[in-house]
Protein backbone atom coordinates (compact mmCIF):
# COMPACT_ATOMS: atom_id res chain seq x y z
CA UNK A 1 0.00 0.00 0.00
CA UNK A 2 1.45 3.38 -0.97
CA UNK A 3 1.78 6.27 1.50
CA UNK A 4 -1.35 8.04 0.29
CA UNK A 5 -3.54 4.97 0.59
CA UNK A 6 -2.08 4.05 3.99
CA UNK A 7 -2.62 7.53 5.46
CA UNK A 8 -6.17 7.69 4.11
CA UNK A 9 -6.82 4.24 5.57
CA UNK A 10 -5.47 5.39 8.96
CA UNK A 11 -7.75 8.42 8.94
CA UNK A 12 -10.84 6.46 7.97
CA UNK A 13 -10.12 3.81 10.61
CA UNK A 14 -9.70 6.59 13.15
CA UNK A 15 -13.09 7.93 12.11
CA UNK A 16 -14.63 4.54 12.87
CA UNK A 17 -13.01 4.23 16.29
CA UNK A 18 -14.75 4.58 19.61
CA UNK A 19 -12.92 7.85 20.29
CA UNK A 20 -12.48 9.43 16.86
CA UNK A 21 -11.35 12.83 18.11
CA UNK A 22 -8.36 11.40 19.98
CA UNK A 23 -7.57 8.94 17.19
CA UNK A 24 -7.73 11.63 14.51
CA UNK A 25 -5.44 13.92 16.47
CA UNK A 26 -3.02 11.03 16.92
CA UNK A 27 -2.93 10.30 13.19
CA UNK A 28 -2.44 13.97 12.37
CA UNK A 29 0.33 14.46 14.92
CA UNK A 30 2.17 11.55 13.36
CA UNK A 31 1.88 13.06 9.87
CA UNK A 32 3.54 16.49 9.88
CA UNK A 33 3.42 16.60 6.07
CA UNK A 34 -0.24 15.65 5.90
CA UNK A 35 -1.07 18.49 3.53
CA UNK A 36 0.83 16.71 0.77
CA UNK A 37 -1.11 13.45 0.76
CA UNK A 38 -4.38 14.42 -0.92
CA UNK A 39 -4.81 15.61 -4.46
CA UNK A 40 -6.80 18.71 -5.28
CA UNK A 41 -9.92 16.85 -6.43
CA UNK A 42 -10.54 15.72 -2.85
CA UNK A 43 -11.11 19.17 -1.35
CA UNK A 44 -13.58 21.93 -2.11
CA UNK A 45 -14.61 25.27 -0.70
CA UNK A 46 -18.23 24.65 0.32
CA UNK A 47 -20.99 27.19 -0.26
CA UNK A 48 -21.91 27.22 3.45
CA UNK A 49 -18.52 28.70 4.28
CA UNK A 50 -16.35 25.70 5.22
CA UNK A 51 -13.75 23.54 3.50
CA UNK A 52 -14.78 19.95 2.80
CA UNK A 53 -12.00 17.35 2.60
CA UNK A 54 -12.85 13.85 1.37
CA UNK A 55 -11.08 11.15 3.40
CA UNK A 56 -12.63 7.98 1.98
CA UNK A 57 -15.31 5.46 2.97
CA UNK A 58 -15.95 3.11 5.87
CA UNK A 59 -18.67 0.44 5.63
CA UNK A 60 -20.19 2.30 2.67
CA UNK A 61 -20.24 5.61 4.52
CA UNK A 62 -18.48 8.70 3.27
CA UNK A 63 -15.92 10.13 5.72
CA UNK A 64 -14.98 13.82 5.52
CA UNK A 65 -13.28 16.60 7.42
CA UNK A 66 -14.95 20.01 7.54
CA UNK A 67 -12.95 23.09 8.49
CA UNK A 68 -14.33 26.52 9.39
CA UNK A 69 -11.34 28.86 9.59
CA UNK A 70 -11.56 31.53 12.29
CA UNK A 71 -11.08 34.32 9.76
CA UNK A 72 -13.96 32.95 7.68
CA UNK A 73 -16.46 33.02 10.55
CA UNK A 74 -17.83 36.46 9.76
CA UNK A 75 -20.64 36.75 12.31
CA UNK A 76 -20.93 34.30 15.17
CA UNK A 77 -24.48 35.51 15.90
CA UNK A 78 -25.73 34.46 12.47
CA UNK A 79 -26.43 30.83 11.63
CA UNK A 80 -26.46 29.06 8.29
CA UNK A 81 -29.65 29.08 6.28
CA UNK A 82 -32.16 26.47 7.41
CA UNK A 83 -31.30 23.44 5.30
CA UNK A 84 -31.63 19.69 4.89
CA UNK A 85 -29.01 17.27 3.57
CA UNK A 86 -28.49 14.76 0.81
CA UNK A 87 -28.14 12.07 3.51
CA UNK A 88 -28.01 11.72 7.27
CA UNK A 89 -24.71 11.94 9.13
CA UNK A 90 -22.91 11.96 12.47
CA UNK A 91 -20.69 14.94 13.17
CA UNK A 92 -17.79 14.62 15.63
CA UNK A 93 -16.45 17.98 16.79
CA UNK A 94 -12.65 17.75 16.86
CA UNK A 95 -11.96 21.44 17.58
CA UNK A 96 -13.95 24.59 18.25
CA UNK A 97 -17.62 25.15 19.03
CA UNK A 98 -20.84 24.50 17.07
CA UNK A 99 -24.46 25.14 17.95
CA UNK A 100 -26.95 23.07 15.93
CA UNK A 101 -30.67 23.88 15.90
CA UNK A 102 -33.29 21.59 14.34
CA UNK A 103 -36.68 22.83 13.12
CA UNK A 104 -40.19 21.67 12.49
CA UNK A 105 -41.05 22.80 8.96
CA UNK A 106 -44.48 23.20 7.40
CA UNK A 107 -44.64 23.50 3.61
CA UNK A 108 -47.59 24.93 1.70
CA UNK A 109 -48.98 27.86 -0.22
CA UNK A 110 -48.20 30.45 2.47
CA UNK A 111 -45.47 31.22 4.96
CA UNK A 112 -42.65 33.72 5.57
CA UNK A 113 -40.03 31.74 3.65
CA UNK A 114 -39.35 30.15 0.27
CA UNK A 115 -38.16 26.59 -0.32
CA UNK A 116 -35.21 26.10 -2.69
CA UNK A 117 -33.88 22.83 -4.10
CA UNK A 118 -30.08 22.56 -4.14
CA UNK A 119 -28.10 20.89 -6.91
CA UNK A 120 -24.43 20.78 -7.95
CA UNK A 121 -22.83 20.96 -11.39
CA UNK A 122 -19.78 22.51 -13.04
CA UNK A 123 -18.11 23.20 -9.68
CA UNK A 124 -21.01 25.36 -8.59
CA UNK A 125 -24.03 24.86 -6.39
CA UNK A 126 -27.42 26.03 -7.59
CA UNK A 127 -30.49 27.01 -5.60
CA UNK A 128 -33.73 26.68 -7.55
CA UNK A 129 -36.95 28.17 -6.20
CA UNK A 130 -39.54 25.41 -5.91
CA UNK A 131 -42.60 27.68 -5.70
CA UNK A 132 -43.39 26.24 -2.26
CA UNK A 133 -43.65 28.45 0.82
CA UNK A 134 -42.41 27.46 4.27
CA UNK A 135 -43.04 28.15 7.94
CA UNK A 136 -40.77 26.83 10.68
CA UNK A 137 -40.43 26.50 14.45
CA UNK A 138 -37.36 25.70 16.52
CA UNK A 139 -37.45 22.15 17.81
CA UNK A 140 -34.20 21.75 19.74
CA UNK A 141 -30.76 23.34 20.03
CA UNK A 142 -27.60 21.52 20.98
CA UNK A 143 -24.31 23.20 21.85
CA UNK A 144 -21.20 21.16 21.13
CA UNK A 145 -17.63 21.61 22.25
CA UNK A 146 -14.50 19.61 21.47
CA UNK A 147 -14.91 15.81 21.45
CA UNK A 148 -18.72 15.91 21.45
CA UNK A 149 -20.85 14.62 18.58
CA UNK A 150 -24.40 14.79 17.23
CA UNK A 151 -26.48 13.21 14.48
CA UNK A 152 -28.70 14.72 11.80
CA UNK A 153 -31.20 12.75 9.74
CA UNK A 154 -31.20 13.59 6.05
CA UNK A 155 -34.80 14.80 6.24
CA UNK A 156 -34.15 17.11 9.23
CA UNK A 157 -33.94 20.83 8.68
CA UNK A 158 -31.32 22.54 10.81
CA UNK A 159 -28.91 25.44 11.12
CA UNK A 160 -25.35 25.57 12.43
CA UNK A 161 -23.63 28.43 14.22
CA UNK A 162 -19.84 28.34 14.49
CA UNK A 163 -17.81 29.79 17.35
CA UNK A 164 -15.41 32.66 16.70
CA UNK A 165 -12.39 30.34 16.94
CA UNK A 166 -13.63 28.26 13.99
CA UNK A 167 -14.20 24.51 14.06
CA UNK A 168 -13.05 21.18 12.68
CA UNK A 169 -15.60 18.36 12.39
CA UNK A 170 -15.33 14.76 11.29
CA UNK A 171 -18.41 13.83 9.25
CA UNK A 172 -19.46 10.22 8.82
CA UNK A 173 -22.33 10.26 6.33
CA UNK A 174 -24.93 7.57 5.77
CA UNK A 175 -24.87 7.14 2.01
CA UNK A 176 -27.67 4.60 1.87
CA UNK A 177 -30.40 7.07 0.89
CA UNK A 178 -29.58 10.11 -1.22
CA UNK A 179 -32.14 12.90 -1.17
CA UNK A 180 -32.51 16.30 -2.74
CA UNK A 181 -31.20 18.85 -0.22
CA UNK A 182 -33.29 21.95 0.40
CA UNK A 183 -32.72 25.44 1.76
CA UNK A 184 -35.30 27.73 3.33
CA UNK A 185 -34.76 31.48 3.19
CA UNK A 186 -36.83 34.26 4.69
CA UNK A 187 -38.46 36.15 1.87
CA UNK A 188 -37.01 39.55 2.80
CA UNK A 189 -33.43 38.22 2.72
CA UNK A 190 -31.63 38.52 -0.62
CA UNK A 191 -31.15 35.20 -2.36
CA UNK A 192 -28.31 34.41 -4.75
CA UNK A 193 -29.24 31.55 -7.06
CA UNK A 194 -25.72 30.29 -7.72
CA UNK A 195 -22.59 29.88 -5.61
CA UNK A 196 -19.05 28.70 -6.30
CA UNK A 197 -18.27 25.18 -5.12
CA UNK A 198 -14.72 25.21 -6.31
CA UNK A 199 -11.92 22.70 -5.93
CA UNK A 200 -8.94 23.99 -3.99
CA UNK A 201 -5.63 24.67 -5.66
CA UNK A 202 -2.50 22.96 -4.39
CA UNK A 203 -1.45 25.99 -2.31
CA UNK A 204 -4.97 26.36 -0.88
CA UNK A 205 -5.06 22.68 0.03
CA UNK A 206 -1.76 22.92 1.91
CA UNK A 207 -3.03 25.96 3.80
CA UNK A 208 -6.23 24.14 4.79
CA UNK A 209 -4.39 21.05 6.04
CA UNK A 210 -1.97 23.19 8.02
CA UNK A 211 -4.93 24.96 9.63
CA UNK A 212 -6.56 21.61 10.47
CA UNK A 213 -3.30 20.36 11.99
CA UNK A 214 -2.89 23.53 14.04
CA UNK A 215 -6.43 23.44 15.41
CA UNK A 216 -6.38 19.73 16.27
CA UNK A 217 -3.01 19.69 18.01
CA UNK A 218 -3.41 22.76 20.25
Amino acid sequence: MDDLARIRCDLVQAAASGDPAAEMRGVLRDRPALETVFDESMAVGHVLGFYQLQLGEHDGRSVRLHLWEPERVEDTDEADDIHSHIWGFHSHLLAGYISSTTYEVELGDSGPGDLYAVSYSNNRSHRTRTGTCASWWQRATRHMERDEHYGIDGTDFHTSRIGAAGAVTLIVADGSAERTPYVIRERERPSTEEYPFQYLSGDELKKVFQQVLTMLTR
